[in-house]
């Protein structure tokens, strides 16, 4: 019972911003404007802490897997949060305002393939999914603290 206890009370503080495993085809970041933001390059990914991030803007992770062959086969693959920002005006006793929120479901969890119509030799799929660290491997994955939890659990009772 009290390693239950201990166990929800280490897990409980990190449960408002889901984790996910973050890093990029280059190592420069792509979606940012100051072109010299290092970041983690996924060549390099071996699942340690310094790919973790906390997606305090984001319910869902995403991976975006590139696969093609043009000359050589190609299999890169990006990890992230989901953008689900919204930016906008707001129209309010006749002044805009600058207006911010979070989309919630902007995305299902799951995986589709972009159709790219014959143009591109290069498929493009987007996985996104709910759960803490889900980015991780080839596929989409369910939360492993959970199974964990359920197993441990039933252990001791």
């Amino acid at each position: 019972m009290h390693m239950l206890l201990l166990t929800f009370s280490v897990v409980l503080p990190y449960c408002d911003a889901i984790r996910c495993y973050e890093c990029y085809i280059v190592p420069t970041h792509p979606y940012k404007f100051n072109a010299n933001a290092s970041v983690n390059v996924c060549d390099k990914f071996d699942y340690s802490q310094k790919f973790v991030t906390e997606c305090v803007n984001s319910t869902f992770c995403r991976k975006t897997i590139y696969k093609g062959s043009v000359e050589v086969p190609l299999l890169r693959v990006e990890r992230g949060c989901a953008n689900q920002d919204y930016y906008g005006l707001r129209y309010e006793n006749q002044v805009y305002y600058d207006y911010h929120s979070i989309v919630r479901d902007a995305y299902n969890s799951g995986c589709s393939t972009s159709d790219t119509y014959g143009v591109k030799s290069v498929q493009v799929e987007n996985c996104y999914c709910d759960t803490d660290f889900c980015n991780q491997s080839s596929s989409i994955n369910g939360n492993v603290l959970v199974v964990m939890l359920i197993v441990l659990y039933f252990i001791i009772f």
